[in-house]
């Protein structure tokens, strides 16, 4: 079974310690005009909290072991809601070379909020850009 995702992520390719240059960085990842307005929006709430608008990973997805969320990526598993996610910072993102690329991923993990889903780099299928 497969499932199909969407993340923003940065449109140049970007190779991270571990060598993985299929996933660009997120928006949270890099420094860009109005990053901290943005931040700062989505941390209004405690990123800690599961009934954020905005959870971090480490409080909302679920994994045996703490040290294995480093080995996810954040997403959405509908448009929508990566849209509903970043509402209002789209032009910003797009202004600085952000785009929305749709993953097909052999498996998620759902976040516990249901506001975003986890992938590894290991089970995607596809990817392709869908601005």
């Amino acid at each position: 079974m497969s499932t199909t995702i969407y993340r923003i992520e940065h449109k140049e390719t970007i190779t991270k310690e571990s060598n993985i240059t299929e996933i660009n960085v997120g928006p949270y990842q890099t420094s860009f005009e109005g990053q901290t307005e943005m931040i700062n929006s989505h941390s209004k709430d405690s990123f800690y909290d599961i009934t954020s608008s905005h959870p971090s990973l480490i409080t909302d997805i679920i994994v045996s072991n703490v040290r294995d969320y480093t080995e996810y990526y954040c997403g959405c598993n509908t448009r929508k809601s990566l849209t509903k996610w970043f509402y209002g910072f789209m032009g910003i993102l797009k202004a600085n070379d952000f785009v929305v690329v749709e993953y097909l991923v052999k498996d998620i993990l759902m976040g516990q909020s249901g506001k975003q889903c986890f992938f590894r780099a290991e089970d995607i299928i596809s990817k392709k850009v869908v601005n």
